[in-house]
């Protein structure tokens, strides 16, 4: 079980990072209803 969580939390942490990071997702820009419940 706790190898099950650990992948899908490191999932969600690279999910979380490219979405944060403006740089990751290159010229694409985010649309703000990802940015709103971030901040």
């Amino acid at each position: 079980m706790s190898s099950m969580n650990s992948s899908a939390n490191s999932s969600a942490t690279s999910l979380s990072a490219e979405a944060f990071s403006p740089v990751s997702t290159g010229a694409a820009p985010s649309p703000p209803s990802l940015h709103k419940p971030a901040i």
